[in-house]
């Protein structure tokens, strides 16, 4: 929601114009209000995500945010993940990024190990559901021409990632056990 009807209460600064902000988030506590140049913002790269067949058939019949939570069986450690949209025709776990520009994104899976990521989802959701589901990385430059890519994680990366949670859980198992 942009905030352009509240600033005909004044600026941002003005007694009124937060009483009508803090009224509105008490009545909508699930909306966000944005700034005029920041819903434009998204809403061009929405258009242009939307221009893309591949991007209109990826977000076609998804439910967003859907919380998942599950013991791991081998820890029995609560998990739980939310991935930004779920796919379930197709099995599909969708993660949007945003970036500075979309041909640097396997540097930036590497770098913030987006692959544990994509492990850690995959792994609860599959207990969840009991079905396998892949994580597709949808990716989308924050400025114009606002490039859009979809990425999935290489089975290696995928496998390392999936090592790597296994290790992780176990670490945080052993912590647990001796209350450190």
């Amino acid at each position: 929601v942009s905030d352009e009807e509240f600033l005909k209460l004044g600026s941002r600064a003005t007694k009124e114009y937060k009483d009508a902000i803090k009224e509105f988030k008490t009545a909508y506590p699930e909306k966000v209000i944005l700034k005029p140049e920041d819903y434009d913002q998204i809403m061009e790269m929405r258009s242009v995500f939307l221009s893309i067949e591949l991007g209109r058939a990826m977000v076609a019949n998804t439910e967003p945010e859907m919380s998942f939570y599950a013991n791991d069986p081998e820890t029995g450690i609560l998990l739980k993940c939310r991935p930004d949209l779920i796919k379930t025709d197709i099995k599909y776990l969708i993660d949007l990024k945003t970036i500075t520009t979309v041909n640097q994104f396997e540097r930036h899976m590497a770098s913030y190990q987006y692959y544990i990521q994509a492990a850690f989802y995959e792994h609860i959701v599959e207990l969840v559901l009991d079905k396998p589901f892949e994580m597709i990385f949808v990716v989308q430059e924050k400025a114009k021409p606002y490039g859009v890519r979809f990425c999935k994680p290489c089975v290696k990366d995928l496998a390392r990632g999936h090592r790597e949670v296994a290790e992780g859980l176990n670490i945080y198992e052993e912590c647990l056990k001796k209350n450190v």
